[in-house]
């Protein structure tokens, strides 16, 4: 797993599955094809027997290994399973015609599928109660700033819920950030998970370790609060967070709410997420901001510099430049200032014209497909 760089961090329980599945599903296909010949019982017969077999030896193989399913429901799928196989025997076995024999399996497999499928989900909650007061304190304090987590409100619902998250669980994403989180952030955190909870190496330091040791650097991306579990004091993996916000004089982490899933804190003197020296600014947005200034100066914004951004000052463009390793900056001329800012992905005009010319594409296949099969004998 090692060998191969970042086969480690591969989801193989998420990504895997479909593949497989896929696979057996053409098989199962191609099978049923080939029932509606007649002269496949033979082969049917046999590939009935070997699957019987390997089920066999699959069920002896984890009940002497102690990995067999216990209980009620593992015993309705055993019970069920026997049911289809012998069922699928029988029809190996017992039917004459092909076509038959394809049209009972067909309908075999769309019982397996309904029963492993859709009965299943009946036992799921039909409803439940939400514990977002923790996000909407969020909501109602954090403004432009950010928060990180230790747990809760995971990466993404963030952006679901409208609340500016540092964390990110994502690909692609952008190497200069993920770079500027090992440096300065989270060094034990991998590239792409950085959750509040995912670990490079086991036996390093926690989340909570390197945010305790990290606390200007996470000011500096205006972070003004921090999420912890409710369940987070006494867990070793929090013990540096609970001693420096229970030990340290004046602590810069201090506690401003909780309910029953989180425990938020507040950082002192986050950097604001627009600053010009001898200016006054008023932001109406993340892309809209008023400048006043008494001399000509600039004007720093705490978003990701990346190819894609535009700025105007005064309905004019304006270069961005590269500040404090990861942000953006532009100048700005003395007096007020109307700051706009807007983002397109690199070579999304490309993208438009590809997708316009594979649209013109397919309607040149279908009206070619729908003309052959006009011209057609019935």
């Amino acid at each position: 797993m090692k060998i191969v760089p970042g086969l480690k961090l591969a989801a193989y329980f998420r990504y895997l599955p479909p593949s497989w599945e896929f696979s057996l599903c053409v098989l199962a296909a191609f099978a049923l094809t080939d029932l509606s010949r007649d002269g496949a019982s033979r082969a049917l017969r046999i590939a009935v027997a070997l699957v019987a077999l390997a089920v066999i030896a699959a069920i002896w193989t984890t009940h002497r290994h102690g990995l067999s399913l216990h209980g009620r429901l593992a015993l309705g799928n055993a019970i069920f399973l026997a049911v289809v196989l012998l069922a699928m025997a029988a029809l190996a076995w017992r039917s004459r015609s092909g076509e038959t024999r394809r049209r009972a399996l067909a309908a075999l497999l769309v019982l397996e599928a309904v029963v492993c499928f859709a009965i299943p989900t009946l036992s799921t909650p039909s409803r439940g109660a939400v514990a977002l007061d923790g996000v909407h304190y969020l909501q109602a304090n954090l403004g432009f700033q950010r928060f990180v987590t230790l747990g809760p409100v995971q990466p993404n619902y963030g952006a679901y819920f409208g609340i500016a998250s540092i964390n990110h669980n994502d690909l692609p994403i952008p190497r200069i950030w993920t770079d500027y989180v090992e440096r300065h952030l989270d060094s034990n955190a991998p590239p792409i998970l950085f959750t509040g909870s995912s670990r490079q190496d086991s036996a390093g330091p926690s989340a909570a370790d390197q945010l305790i040791a990290n606390l200007d650097a996470y000011r500096r991306v205006g972070v003004r609060y921090v999420l912890a579990p409710k369940e987070s004091p006494g867990q070793p993996a929090f013990a540096s967070l609970a001693h420096y916000v229970d030990e340290t004089p004046q602590p810069a982490l201090r506690e401003v709410f909780s309910d029953k899933v989180m425990r938020v804190f507040e950082l002192a003197n986050p950097a604001p997420y627009f600053s010009a020296p001898g200016c006054t600014l008023v932001a109406d947005t993340r892309n809209s901001v008023e400048a006043d200034c008494t001399a000509a100066s600039s004007v720093t914004r705490l978003e990701l510099f990346m190819r894609g951004w535009r700025a105007t000052v005064n309905g004019e463009a304006t270069p961005i430049a590269q500040t404090g390793e990861i942000f953006q900056r532009i100048a700005l001329p003395a007096g007020r200032s109307t700051i706009r800012f807007e983002f397109a992905p690199p070579f999304i005009g490309w993208a438009w014209a590809a997708f316009v010319i594979g649209w013109i594409l397919f309607a040149i296949a279908f009206t070619s497909f729908a003309a052959r099969s006009h011209r057609q004998p019935q």
